[in-house]
């Protein structure tokens, strides 16, 4: 878009519970918000990167699930999938919202799971090596993590997932905890600004807990 202007963000003290805007889109890589003056949109940079090469695909995938999908499911998968909610309906968004279940359109670890299950099977069927499975399944990652943003939960899952295949390639004993730990030390590392974000301690808070605490639920179920 063109004509932008930009405006402060609203300060912690006009806020309820002491939010501080700022710092919270700081931790999304967001530093500039806007409002758009002139709605004509013009056509984005050309530059075959990788990264608007992974956009295309994203949106090429996005217009192939509605011309498959009946639009009120595809508004949904989309939502699931890929955070894309523009085709999620009003009565859908209220249904949810009343549902108590809004949150699983906002893109997490669901949506890298239900993305890489269905590869990594398939990678495996195809009788490709093990080694070459781990290198693809990395790279699939990273480039599913670009796609769809390095959101926390999403950077937390994959950075999982990837430091757990780099510890059993070298063949060391570990806990899920530990992986867990390496994992949030890494995006840390990576992007600092991450320890103001409270959906980055949330999302790794939650994944603590449930490792912490199923093994514990489990042996109650059985017992």
């Amino acid at each position: 878009h063109r004509d932008l202007h930009s405006f402060p963000t609203r300060r912690s003290s006009d806020l309820p519970g002491g939010f501080d805007e700022k710092i919270y889109y700081a931790g999304s890589g967001i530093y500039l918000k806007a409002i758009i003056a002139d709605k004509e949109l013009i056509q984005g940079s050309d530059a075959k990167t990788v990264r608007n090469l992974l956009i295309r695909s994203r949106n090429r995938m996005i217009k192939g699930l509605h011309s498959y999908l009946p639009e009120k499911q595809a508004g949904l998968v989309t939502a699931i999938i890929l955070g894309e909610t523009a085709g999620l309906d009003d009565i859908t968004r209220e249904s949810m919202r009343r549902s108590g279940i809004s949150h699983i359109t906002a893109v997490s670890g669901t949506a890298v799971f239900l993305v890489m299950s269905p590869l990594i099977v398939l990678l495996k069927r195809m009788r490709i090596p093990v080694r070459a499975v781990k290198v693809l399944t990395m790279i699939i990652l990273i480039c599913f993590g670009t796609m769809i943003g390095w959101v926390p939960s999403v950077s937390r899952s994959i950075a999982v997932i990837i430091c757990t295949i780099f510890v059993k390639s070298c063949k060391r004993k570990t806990t899920p905890l530990n992986i867990l730990s390496l994992s949030l030390t890494g995006i840390l590392l990576l992007e600092p600004i991450c320890c103001l974000n409270a959906g980055f301690w949330m999302s790794s808070a939650a994944a603590a807990a449930i490792i912490s605490l199923a093994p514990k639920f489990t042996r109650s179920i059985s017992s």
